[in-house]
């Protein structure tokens, strides 16, 4: 309910505008981070009130706020991820989600090892989420972090697009191949 609470279809927002103006990036995540951080403080606030009204034990409370913390750092997150789509760095998502799956499952089988608890494990899960802030932060202020990724090339195939060709498709399509054919009996197709 935390992050529903707080996320407001944000994400998809962000990844649309940025991918429409990257040069204001910047602007776009900043704006939206201070939104969400404003919601936060409420959702939070409120969790903590239900919980000491519900009652529940010690344990039970700290695990939650553990949680929720981490629940809000992740839609912290998010944003910047959102970004990272816009400005079509996706790889720098997959090597960040591999890294921090990597960190986790270290980290567990670290607390397995010594036999924490709930409250260990809920941290464990905090920890993970935050050493990904900075990492998302960094890629955001410089645009992307640097890639071996190809240099985006505009496409130059002519498919229909959907399942079924509508005629003006069709016709393209053999326009198409007809140009390709006539370059290649002309040898001037580059090899």
């Amino acid at each position: 309910v935390l992050a529903m609470g707080i996320s407001l279809g944000m994400e998809t927002r962000i990844t649309r505008e940025v991918a429409r103006a990257p040069e204001r990036a910047g602007m776009l995540v900043g704006a939206a981070l201070r939104i969400r951080l404003l919601l936060l403080l409420p959702a939070l606030a409120a969790l903590f009130l239900g919980m000491r009204m519900a009652h529940f034990d010690e344990q039970t409370r700290t695990v939650a706020l553990i949680l929720a913390l981490s629940t809000a750092l992740g839609s912290l997150n998010s944003l910047l991820m959102a970004a990272l789509q816009g400005l079509e760095r996706m790889s720098y998502g997959v090597r960040g989600a591999v890294g921090l799956n990597l960190l986790e499952v270290v980290l567990a089988l670290i607390l397995i090892a010594i036999h924490g608890g709930v409250v260990l494990f809920a941290l464990l899960t905090l920890i993970v989420v935050a050493s990904a802030i900075p990492i998302w932060v960094k890629a955001a202020k410089a645009g992307g972090l640097p890639t071996t990724e190809a240099p985006h090339e505009p496409s130059t195939l002519v498919v229909a697009a959907e399942i079924f060709t509508t005629a003006d498709e069709k016709q393209t399509i053999r326009d198409y191949e007809d140009h390709q054919r006539t370059l290649a009996s002309s040898h001037s197709a580059p090899l």
